[in-house]
């Protein structure tokens, strides 16, 4: 049977594990399908994969939830983890051993941050949500600094290898995939680093919506530790290693709301009065006043958020009209439209870390305010979106990019070449060049009688799925004379397959 002083040990080895997962995965040393299945056990991408259909993560999530309280935060959720190990790594080589004490609440901030986190995300306004979720944070630290810090630690290991004649490790490139997005990874570590330094689960459990909404469900859970009044000594040695401040010793209460279920209480406790056991087992008077104040405390800030947010959907809808073509930046393959694709990305840019083209980058103010940080598709020289690559569909745990066949997505139209003659070679120079024409997988770019037997490209729309190949090949710079420009509704064209086969033979540009 198993002993309660081994929860923390087996919540510790499960925190290794996943923390590895994504720490590989976001550094590219792992593949695509384990990452993306763990992505799907994550909060906010298993609330946003469920709008679209994907209901069973979620349902998993909020029956452990209720059967056991807030073992996400310590078991599965990658910022958590990543704040109990910086924790743990100052506790090694500080000298003098950190305890933890009694923490307040913060009820008011706590709940109106995930009330204003709730009514933006119903509004359309998804920035709140995406600087706010925590695997989405992860994610950014993961895609903008572990990853350069992955490739240059490889750099290093194939210099020293190569001089040994050992080509084991090859050198790749560093690439910081945006400044912005760089910097918001760099404050994010600013600011849970400190924290988790000084003050535990702090960001937990007053900044982060996800803690917060999950520590509504653990007041009501069916299993939590409980102090036994009659065996407690009320040494206070459990709340020096609460890291969550959650247990007052002298009163005998936990605030379950902010227990994250790291389970370090429990082997510390010399009298054995902190336990796991059924949250309804009968008590004494106080505790029994404290479990149904928490009851009716959970309820009425339960119903007060969904009020709010019931009443801003009916007042606001704060989705966008879509810009004009032109203005649109392109969205990844399966995006299907912005309305779509900005409600469920949560720019957690595993996407951006596993596209192999580098074509994925975090955009800016590209979508507007409310989609700061989202992919979106930039082309650069060699940078296109590989013909028969699915990686960032197969890799989405939201649903933002709604999975397809290879056949499908080599229909799926997202973006459209336009061609301006005035920078072309062939009109500037008076020379042969032809390219783009030779690179398009779809002839959607083809060459038509120019003058002086030259010839020239044309762009048949009806054809082009915006892969970026003409763009990423035309010679001219700094500012090509074909440019691909996003389009507000991703659509299938009517490819023959025939086309798409001949390109395929002819083409040697990887499609």
């Amino acid at each position: 049977m198993l002993k309660q002083k081994h929860l923390k040990n087996i919540r510790i080895i499960s925190a290794i594990l996943v923390l590895a997962l994504f720490v590989c995965g976001f550094t590219n040393i792992l593949g695509t399908a384990l990452i993306h299945r763990a992505g799907h056990l994550q909060f906010v991408p298993a609330l946003l994969a469920a709008t679209t259909g994907l209901v069973v993560p979620l349902v998993g999530l909020l029956v452990v939830s209720l059967l056991f309280g807030r073992v996400y935060c310590s078991f599965l959720c990658p910022t958590g983890i990543l704040q109990d190990a910086v924790g743990r790594m100052d506790r090694l080589f500080r000298k003098k051993k950190m305890k933890f004490r009694t923490e307040k609440p913060h009820t008011i901030a706590r709940y109106t941050i995930l009330g204003a986190t709730v009514i933006a995300w119903i509004v359309g306004f998804n920035a709140v949500l995406t600087l706010l979720d925590p695997y989405g944070a992860f994610g950014r630290v993961g895609a903008n600094i572990l990853r350069p810090i992955a490739a240059a630690g490889n750099n290093l290991l194939a210099l020293i290898f190569n001089a040994f004649g050992d080509y084991t490790f090859y050198t790749i490139d560093v690439q910081i995939v945006s400044v912005a997005s760089l910097v918001v990874a760099i404050v994010t570590l600013a600011v849970i680093v400190p924290l988790a330094l000084r003050r535990g689960r702090y960001y937990c459990n007053v900044i982060c919506p996800v803690g917060t909404l999950l520590g509504l469900i653990s007041k009501v859970s069916l299993f939590k530790i409980r102090v036994d009044e009659t065996a407690c000594n009320k040494c206070l040695l459990c709340a020096t290693k609460c890291k969550s401040g959650c247990i007052d010793s002298k009163s005998g209460v936990i605030d379950y709301s902010r227990c994250v279920a790291c389970y370090n209480c429990i082997p510390v406790c010399n009298s054995k009065a902190l336990k796991v056991q059924w949250a309804f087992k009968k008590s004494s008077a106080k505790n029994a006043s404290a479990v149904d104040t928490s009851k009716r405390e959970a309820l009425a800030t339960g119903l007060a958020v969904a009020m709010t947010a019931t009443l801003s959907a009916c007042t606001s809808k704060a989705t966008a009209a879509p810009k004009e073509a032109h203005e649109l930046p392109i969205m990844p393959p399966g995006a299907a439209d912005s309305k779509h694709f900005l409600a469920h990305c949560t720019a957690c840019h595993l996407c951006v870390a596993k596209c192999p083209s580098q074509c994925i980058k975090p955009a800016f103010l590209e979508y507007g305010w409310a989609g700061v940080l989202q992919p979106t598709m930039k082309y650069s020289v060699g940078s296109y979106c590989n013909y028969g690559c699915m990686v960032c569909m197969d890799t989405c745990p939201t649903g933002a990019l709604r999975p397809m066949p290879l056949s499908e997505k080599r229909k799926l139209q997202i973006g459209v070449a336009v061609f301006d003659p005035t920078h072309c070679v062939v009109s500037t120079s008076g020379t042969d060049c032809g390219a783009c024409s030779e690179h398009c997988p779809t002839q959607a770019v083809h060459m038509v009688p120019y003058k002086d037997g030259l010839r020239i490209p044309q762009v048949d729309e009806s054809l082009c799925v915006g892969c970026g190949g003409c763009q990423s090949i035309c010679p001219v710079r700094p500012t090509t004379a074909i440019v691909v420009k996003g389009v507000a509704v991703q659509k299938h064209l009517n490819i023959a397959q025939e086309e798409q086969a001949e390109e395929e033979v002819v083409s040697d540009f990887g499609f």
